[in-house]
């Protein structure tokens, strides 16, 4: 019986979804898996069915689909995501640095 890790090890890291607006909604395909499509009726419920479509392609259980940790989301909401749990880890550490007057090493972040 496979596990958890054997479904999440056969997973993409990353997929290219071709998102084409229609007169019903959205039409989407996933690049890199042949014949893996989906269509929703708006783009917050597109990306819902991109990921639905994904766990499926590969025939991964109901009984796992919660417990992968994996969702799929368009880059821009990643790097969103991103930017918010670095400024979220930033206060953190400003919080602590106050309560304890640590000293810190500062190094040059270069994007």
């Amino acid at each position: 019986m496979a596990s958890v890790q054997h479904y999440k090890s056969m997973l993409p890291r990353e997929i290219t979804v071709i998102a084409t607006k229609t007169s019903d909604g959205f039409f989407a395909e996933v690049k890199e898996l042949p014949h893996c499509h989906t269509q929703a009726k708006t783009f917050h419920e597109l990306v819902e069915m991109v990921n639905d479509a994904v766990l499926t392609y590969f025939d991964v259980p109901e009984r796992y689909k919660g417990k992968l940790g994996l969702v799929y989301l368009p880059e821009r909401i990643v790097k969103e995501l991103k930017r918010l749990e670095l400024q979220k880890a930033c206060q953190e550490l400003g919080k602590e640095i106050i309560a304890s007057k640590s000293t810190f090493l500062a190094t040059r972040f270069q994007h």
